[in-house]
């Protein structure tokens, strides 16, 4: 919640929206107010998480099997969850 406020901030938003406000969760880069669609929030989302894991093989592979092991349980319980 305190990114959240923060991205809102930055957006010159409120921290926390209104129970009334209709301004989209993801906005677009700059001033406008529509919404990112599912595919562009998609592809977002996929490139974070593909840089981390270039990064993350790139500290090599003992460190990358450390990785995996400390996240292995919050994936498990995602999937469990979904």
């Amino acid at each position: 919640m305190v990114q959240l406020a923060g991205y809102r901030r930055e957006k010159d938003l409120s921290p926390l929206p209104a129970p009334d406000e209709t301004t989209p969760l993801l906005l677009p880069i700059g001033q406008q107010t529509r919404s990112l669609t599912r595919a562009a929030v998609h592809a977002i989302v996929k490139q974070i998480f593909d840089n981390a894991a270039d990064r993350i093989r790139a500290r090599g592979a003992d460190f990358e099997s450390k990785a995996l092991n400390r996240i292995a349980p919050s994936v498990e319980k995602v999937l469990i969850n979904f």
